[in-house]
């Protein structure tokens, strides 16, 4: 007769013992690898099992970043076609009114000279981070396109970051300015607009502009190819020898 064996197995029955006596050691026997697997075991670790478990935690949160900074730069590429796309939807739809206007009527829509000022300066800054996300902006490149490798690189998150930083110190002023001139009650001659509703496209444009020369610096920091803007790889092709 055949017995189970390990510590929480049942005692081995008799030759001499009755039928249900040895049934119930059979049932106890396919229980016991049952009830064994409940049971936890220490296990010891391996010298590299430490060092492996701190590079898959630093990899989930590397993935849980990159998944957050894709969310803000969507949200950033929304509200920028908004701006551009409103305002000169806007600025056609009022030229073209004031045009219809001056030659039908022969008069001009009163405030359209200042209306269109407002759209101006509105698609100008909030062109900023538009042109720096699809890295259309103008760059002085005599150096860089001299350096290879690293050092392209380096210089182009070197660049990255201080445009960044100089972008929010300026944003910063500009919402002192802000600020300021909305303290000073002032507003426009003909249709009365408070002028610092135009103005305030000038700290959101300069603080979309950082953020996106700040994830240029993080994406070129975080992948082996240059990226001169956040998804847009560099395209130049590189001279012969």
């Amino acid at each position: 007769m055949r017995h189970c064996s390990g510590p929480d197995s049942p005692p081995p029955q008799p030759p001499s013992a009755s039928a249900p006596a040895r049934s119930r050691a059979v049932t106890d026997c396919r229980m016991a690898p049952s009830i064994r697997s409940r049971v936890r075991l220490p296990t010891v670790a391996h010298p590299r099992s430490g060092l492996g478990a701190r590079r898959s935690i630093r990899y989930v949160r590397a993935m849980r970043l990159e998944r957050y900074l894709q969310r803000l730069d969507a949200a950033t590429a929304r509200l920028e076609a908004l701006i551009l796309g409103g305002g000169v939807l806007l600025l056609a739809g009022v030229s073209i009114a004031n045009t219809l206007a001056r030659n039908l009527r022969g008069t001009t829509i009163p405030g359209t000279v200042e209306v269109t000022e407002i759209l101006l300066i509105w698609i100008t800054f909030g062109g900023l981070a538009y042109a720096v996300r699809h890295a259309r902006h103008i760059a002085m490149s005599a150096v860089y396109d001299q350096l290879r490798g690293r050092a392209r690189k380096a210089l182009l998150v070197t660049v990255s970051l201080g445009t960044a930083a100089l972008l929010l110190y300026l944003g910063g002023y500009a919402v002192l300015y802000v600020l300021d001139v909305r303290a000073g009650g002032r507003v426009t001659t003909a249709l009365g607009i408070p002028v610092w509703i135009a103005y305030t496209i000038v700290p959101l444009g300069l603080l979309l502009g950082a953020v996106q020369y700040a994830l240029t610096a993080w994406r070129n920091l975080t992948r082996t190819a240059i990226y001169r803007a956040y998804n847009e790889r560099e395209r130049y092709e590189e001279p012969g020898p």
